[in-house]
């Protein structure tokens, strides 16, 4: 596998940095000062972060340009493997009758609490919160998360890259959200390593960072549109 050719460089990793390293110590979702808090707090990080890696995402944008087709054909396929991921693991313990499952119109659903703290961000303000989840949220972790983290680390391992960019993926979405019920606990975790590998996947094989972004947000956005739906939010 080629190295990244794209890369941010020393200042904007610098400041990169300095955006990342709080946001994971400070557990975004449990900003004090409720929703409204929350949602300036998301667009007030899109906004530093769009703008100190605005020269990395200006060149990510034009490689789609030179070679738009595979980049098209390999986000689609990797979208589609990691709904498909999501939906057999789900599927794989509710077979065997394991894990909280309620029932939509389309057959058995599982909620995470993950999901339901979402709901709960879009009954209160949907609109907002919709813009927050499925487009602020994917755009800020994937240029932190896989544009600086794991751009940085793939030079020096690609392996510790994927392994340890799933790793806080993964604890990103599940972390805040663990109920000390071990298999409810333990499906909340395997619904995001598959896709976090996919989405780390996607950047490596397009060397653009708008494929797992474009990918994410697709996901959130069909998140957003399931909670609507199954929590019946008007």
């Amino acid at each position: 596998m080629n190295l990244l050719y794209i890369t941010p460089e020393k200042w904007e990793k610098r400041m990169g940095w300095a955006l990342f390293i709080p946001a994971m110590v400070i557990v975004p979702m449990a900003i004090p000062g409720g929703i409204i808090a929350l949602g300036l707090y998301f667009l007030a990080m899109a906004l530093a972060t769009g703008f100190v890696f605005r020269r990395f995402l200006a060149e990510s944008a034009r490689s789609v340009h030179y070679s738009p087709i595979p980049f098209l054909w390999k986000t689609v396929v990797v979208y589609i493997f990691a709904q498909v991921s999501v939906v057999l693991i789900n599927d794989l313990f509710f077979f065997f009758g394991i894990g909280s499952f309620g029932f939509g119109a389309s057959g058995p659903v599982y909620c995470s609490a993950y999901d339901r703290a979402m709901a709960l961000l879009l009954e209160e303000k949907g609109p907002a919160m919709g813009i927050m989840i499925a487009i602020l949220i994917p755009f800020v972790w994937e240029v932190l998360l896989r544009g600086l983290f794991f751009n940085t680390l793939y030079h020096k391992s690609p392996t510790l890259a994927f392994v340890a960019t799933a790793l806080i993926f993964t604890l990103l979405h599940s972390l805040p959200y663990l109920q000390g019920n071990l298999w409810d606990d333990v499906l909340l975790v395997l619904q995001y390593l598959p896709a976090s590998f996919l989405l780390s996947w996607a950047y490596t094989s397009t060397e653009s960072l708008f494929s797992p972004m474009l990918i994410h947000m697709a996901m959130k956005i069909g998140l957003v549109s399931f909670l609507f739906d199954y929590f019946a939010i008007s």
